[in-house]
């Protein structure tokens, strides 16, 4: 009954119920029931992943409705040009991954980092089984040195991060920097870099300035919380390389404590 019912429902009302069990803990059980009956996986309905096969276990359902922030997806296949090259940190169970990967086709390719096995064990399945063989997998954080750091596992992979403010277990996960990934020649240069790693996003771009240098690519980033730290660095360090930042709908960055999507681009020409 509450399946046919779900399946009714506007692919909005499902994604607000997803969202907002995060900060009213009590609807975590209606969502269980939601997310039950409607399945974890299909076919994605609308947006740029139309037409995916897609297992979406360890993220949000609304990721088959194409409902899971859409103007982000949207703004990755306009800045994303076919044959490029697409770097996904924070990969999780692969949907941009997978995304990108159809967009650049054959002749362009992605490498997507992810330090939990098991959501990258996902991102490999969810590309696979739809045919994309252009993705390159990286089980390790991406940060601002080379080394160990403790990984917390939260209630879903899309909570788990670096920063110690999730609950649940632990496990010690290997972390190195895309500078150092470029000098062992293990990736290419980058045309766009995606950033979702809860929280730890300063510690990616501190890692990278060579590639900023090198390669200007532009940066699409989701901003957790960061408030001011975020924006003075962005003034002090990537400005002066020629990026400018802003919001991915348009208009300056907030200083408060906010979540939120920022694009970065360099208006120079790459080296």
């Amino acid at each position: 009954m509450l399946g046919k019912l779900v399946r009714r429902l506007p692919p909005g009302v499902i994604q607000s119920v997803s969202v907002l069990q995060h900060r009213f803990p009590a609807l975590k059980p209606l969502f269980r029931r939601i997310r039950s009956s409607v399945g974890t996986t299909g076919t994605i309905a609308s947006g740029p992943g139309q037409g995916l096969t897609f297992d979406t276990t360890g993220g949000p359902v609304g990721l088959l409705y194409g409902t899971v922030d859409p103007e982000e997806q949207e703004k990755l296949i306009e800045v994303l040009k076919p044959g490029q090259i697409f770097f996904d940190i924070g990969a999780n169970i692969g949907i941009y991954a997978a995304i990108a990967a159809r967009h650049v086709g054959p002749e362009g390719s992605v490498h997507a980092f992810e330090p939990d096995p098991e959501a990258l064990a996902a991102a490999r399945t969810n590309c696979t089984r739809n045919g994309l063989e252009n993705v390159h997998y990286h089980q390790t954080a991406i940060g601002a040195s080379v080394g160990t750091a403790r990984f917390v596992i939260g209630d879903s992979s899309t909570t788990s991060n670096l920063r110690g403010d999730a609950t649940g277990a632990t496990r010690e996960v290997p972390v190195t920097t895309l500078d150092q990934l470029r000098l062992d020649k293990t990736i290419p240069a980058p045309d766009v870099v995606m950033i979702d790693v809860e929280g730890a996003e300063l510690d990616v771009l501190r890692g990278m300035h060579g590639v900023l240098r090198s390669s200007r690519p532009a940066l699409m980033i989701e901003v957790h919380w960061l408030g001011a730290e975020f924006v003075d660095y962005i003034e002090q360090e990537l400005v002066p390389l020629g990026y400018r930042a802003d919001l991915l709908e348009g208009g300056p960055l907030p200083r408060t404590p906010e979540r939120y999507h920022a694009i970065i681009r360099s208006e120079e020409k790459k080296s």
